[in-house]
Order: C-alpha cells, then sequence, then structure tokens
C-alpha cells in the first residue's frame, strides 16, 4: 500500500471509531420504558419496587420517611440527616449533664 492509501484507511477507521463512540455516548442517553408504570423514563431514573412509581435520579428508599429519596428531594433529607444529627448530639449532652448532677 502507499502511504495516500494508508493515509485513507486511517482516516476511515478514525471516522468509525468516533461514530461508535457517538452511538456510545446516545445509547447512556436513550430513555428507558417502564413496564409497570407506562411511561418512558429519563436516564438514571429507576422503578422503586416499595412505591411503585419510577424516582428520577433514584439513590433509596428511607424506612424512616416513608418515600424514595431522589432529584425533587435530596436536599430536604440531607437537612433531616442534619437535623437528626443536631438533635441527637443535644440529647446525649443532656443526659451525660443529668447523670453527672
Amino acid at each position: 500500500p502507499t502511504p495516500c492509501t494508508l493515509h485513507s484507511q486511517h482516516s476511515l477507521y478514525s471516522q468509525q471509531q468516533q461514530q461508535q463512540q457517538q452511538k456510545s455516548t446516545r445509547v447512556k442517553n436513550v430513555w428507558k420504558y417502564c413496564s409497570t408504570c407506562n411511561i418512558f423514563r429519563p436516564p438514571r431514573t429507576k422503578h422503586c419496587d416499595i412505591c411503585k412509581n419510577c424516582v428520577c435520579v433514584f439513590d433509596h428508599h428511607c424506612p424512616w420517611t416513608g418515600n424514595c429519596i431522589g432529584l425533587r428531594n435530596h436536599t430536604v433529607f440531607l437537612r433531616f440527616l442534619l437535623g437528626l444529627t443536631v438533635y441527637s448530639v443535644f440529647v446525649f449532652i443532656f443526659c451525660v449533664m443529668v447523670l453527672l448532677d
């Protein structure tokens, strides 16, 4: 093969690689169909078996709050954890003070 032929084959090969990369990135952004909810769900959406609905950016199902932690209530859940931590520290300090008296 001549250098021109090698170059054209190389550019063709690199074009094929670029097309495959574009296809793989497109596949990651494809909405999937949830047969339980009968809707198309966006990427990173999971179906919760406990709540029986799809949750966007699903983290987990919290038994203490009784709902799923996802995109819409993630900051509320973190505030709940912070409040619970502050309350636990307050109760611990109060119990130590009562025991020392």
